[in-house]
């Protein structure tokens, strides 16, 4: 069994594995949450908290994104995160 220390926590292999699905599940979340706010004419705001900056047109985003037939994909974690984040998603719609 692999076992690895954290400050407070021993995380078995399983444990790794559920922390790593709640990761995906709070990028796609975060993903959906900016998306939505580009969708919403917020994309100078978005453009202007990106440390990379990023996006400069992000303002010409303003209702060209169909927010209510978003389609999820990934590899490994990702389609993991993918396929079982619609069953939670009532928990982090608006």
């Amino acid at each position: 069994m692999l076992t690895l220390f954290r400050h407070d926590k021993d995380f078995d292999t399983a444990s790794i594995k559920e922390a790593q699905i709640g990761f995906r599940h709070a990028e796609i979340v975060e993903t959906v949450r900016v998306l939505r706010e580009i969708n919403e004419g917020e994309g100078a705001k978005i453009f202007q908290l990106n440390p990379r900056k990023e996006g400069q047109d992000m303002e010409n985003w303003h209702g060209r994104l169909n927010m209510n037939e978003i389609t999820l994909g990934g590899h490994s974690y990702g389609a993991t995160g993918a396929v079982s984040l619609p069953c939670l998603m009532s928990v982090y719609e608006d």
